[in-house]
């Protein structure tokens, strides 16, 4: 087994590691290693209360406890703010960081600052629940699955749990994140619409942030991975490769 064929997978906001299992048993298929972790306060019974800090040390210790000295990390969404603090804290164990369709933050943002205005309204609504912030089934349908059918959509739901607030408002601590020399990918499906198009958009405002990166690009909404895990191991594989 090489170091490149070690791959971490990093959940978005309002899943947990179950999300992966098509496309992570697929590149175990593969010959790849690949490790999965929950971040702490996801999925049905996660703590709620949680910190943005928090679900980055639980990845630490998910790293430090699973993963080999060397391997490839890839996030998703919400994921590639945790993938950016791994990167500053872990980096000399990285060969390659893969950010598909991932936010990028500025050191001091957090992700409520970078969202479109009209999702900012939404989470402002619901900050205060303490059972975390819930995707409403309407948004998650046209924004989210968009590229799958009714019936799909709603069983996909069925594995949406609430996600901690404070890991979408608190602000990320970056101060080194620019300045590391790791190379990176940007694996972009380009029918995800999570992110308004256009100003808002994933690409390449998103990106952009990265400085250098490889590009690898594919069909596919925001839930690629649920409704194309074919061609998303595939591009995988392509955007984590040496």
């Amino acid at each position: 087994m090489t170091a490149t064929n070690a791959l971490l997978l990093i959940h978005g906001s309002f899943c947990d590691a179950e999300i992966w299992r098509p496309v992570a048993d697929r590149l175990r298929d593969k010959g790849y290693e690949v490790f999965v972790p929950t971040i702490a306060g996801h999925g049905p019974d996660g703590d709620r209360r949680v910190s943005h800090d928090d679900c980055v040390a639980s990845l630490i210790d998910y790293v430090d406890s699973h993963c080999p000295d060397r391997f490839v990390a890839l996030a998703h969404s919400w994921g590639g703010t945790l993938l950016q603090k791994l990167a500053e804290l872990r980096g000399d164990r990285l060969e390659r960081m893969v950010f598909h369709n991932a936010f990028v933050l500025r050191d001091g943002e957090s992700i409520h600052d970078v969202l479109p205005p009209a999702h900012r309204a939404l989470w402002d609504l619901i900050k205060e629940d303490p059972n975390g912030l819930m995707l409403p089934f309407p948004v998650f349908r046209d924004a989210f699955a968009n590229d799958v059918d009714l019936e799909t959509a709603q069983a996909a739901y069925s594995h949406v749990s609430p996600t901690p607030v404070r890991s979408h408002f608190d602000k990320v601590s970056l101060p080194t994140f620019e300045q590391l020399e790791i190379p990176r990918s940007w694996l972009y499906a380009w029918d995800d619409v999570a992110l308004t198009p256009g100003e808002f958009g994933w690409h390449p405002r998103m990106s952009q942030r990265l400085g250098l990166y490889r590009m690898v690009s594919m069909p596919g909404g925001h839930m690629v991975c649920q409704s194309a895990p074919d061609a998303l191991t595939e591009a995988i594989i392509q955007a984590s490769r040496p």
